[in-house]
């Protein structure tokens, strides 16, 4: 882990100078989306939290997810990105402007390897929010100690992970380490556009 680590430091140093400067800070992320963030606590995704974006097939998770990609991205913001699935569309992103130049992919073979680098990309403290796009088939299980880590580092990096999930409630099922957050929510396509809505906001205990 250190060694791999190590490397992608040296990578972001090289490539992304920026991002390797990242000053770590609390506080939270604005989406981008007003009557999104009206509904979040503190009126943004709160930083060193996991947060699980789900939905059914066009439900409008994806659209969600790119215009938080874009808007933290405009607003100087890095961003990586596991593309477990291997369905990211840069130019799609591009579209919805985002600055591709801020956004680091990721594209691993299988869920080991998927949660590794995302560990890896949180531990590195150069990215702001880290997405990890679960949406396939069958939906993927988190070994608690893996879940466990992640939730720790980025509690003490202050990034947000974004776990995008075919409502498959990942978060609900698996311990917390004590004090870090989570948050789950819900995206459902209306009449008069998508609705997002905060269903269900966990805090780990010690119990």
């Amino acid at each position: 882990m250190h060694s791999a680590l190590q490397h992608l430091q040296n990578v972001l140093a090289e490539r992304f100078p920026e991002a390797s400067r990242r000053v770590v800070s609390a506080g939270v992320l604005p989406t981008g989306m007003a009557e999104v963030d009206a509904r979040l606590p503190g009126g943004g995704l709160p930083k060193g939290c996991l947060i699980e974006l789900g939905g059914g097939l066009s439900s409008g998770k994806g659209t969600v997810t790119d215009r938080l990609v874009a808007s933290l991205t405009l607003a100087a913001g890095w961003v990586g990105y596991v593309d477990l699935p291997a369905t990211l569309y840069p130019p799609s992103l591009a579209s919805a402007g985002a600055r591709l130049d801020r956004l680091l992919i990721v594209r691993p073979s299988a869920l080991p390897q998927a949660l590794w680098a995302c560990e890896l990309l949180v531990r590195c403290r150069g990215f702001d929010l880290v997405v990890f796009d679960l949406t396939i088939a069958p939906s993927p299980v988190l070994a608690p100690a893996p879940l466990h880590r992640l939730a720790r580092v980025a509690e003490q990096g202050q990034a947000v992970v974004l776990f995008v999930t075919q409502s498959s409630r990942e978060l609900d099922r698996r311990p917390l380490p004590p004090g870090v957050t989570a948050l789950r929510l819900a995206v459902t396509r209306s009449r008069c556009g998508l609705d997002v809505n905060v269903v269900r906001r966990r805090v780990g205990s010690s119990e």
